[in-house]
């Protein structure tokens, strides 16, 4: 079996190191990459075609949610995972558009890191409970009762 490829990018080099070591130790994870800042990210994606992404969003130059639509150009099949500090509705969903699979704060233990860049190269969509109460919230506000039935 091949090992799932993982990229990282976060801008934090404390941060970026002690995901670097998670993953490293962690069983069927290879990670091919490690980047402090996404100026790069199109001929990262073309040369490394990782599984899975995990993306910070604030960063220097090309910001996270910027370089999501970028990776999903380039390499369709890859997913990102937003994994940031910000709870804010207009980031979240601007992520998410852009095609981000998975919105994670960065206070989530190793263990649903982990968790979560399987869940999502499995099809899931890992989300931080508070991300995904916002985003349950926005449908509730928003579609109309039977709107569901005319998206089939």
């Amino acid at each position: 079996m091949q090992p799932l490829r993982l990229a990282i990018y976060d801008d934090n080099r404390d941060f970026r190191e002690s995901l670097r070591q998670l993953f490293h130790f962690t069983p069927n994870v290879a990670v091919v990459g490690v980047f402090p800042d996404c100026s790069l990210v199109r001929n990262a994606m073309a040369e490394l075609r990782p599984d899975v992404v995990l993306m910070d969003i604030d960063m220097p130059g090309i910001n996270g949610i910027e370089a999501t639509a970028i990776v999903k150009e380039v390499s369709p099949a890859t997913q990102v995972v937003m994994l940031t500090v910000s709870e804010e509705k207009e980031r979240i969903f601007e992520a998410l558009r852009n095609g981000a699979t998975g919105y994670l704060l960065k206070k989530a233990s190793p263990d649903e890191l982990i968790d979560s860049v399987h869940t999502v190269h499995n099809g899931g969509s890992p989300m931080s409970p508070a991300i995904a109460r916002q985003v349950l919230q926005f449908f509730h506000m928003n579609i109309p009762p039977g709107a569901a039935d005319r998206l089939q």
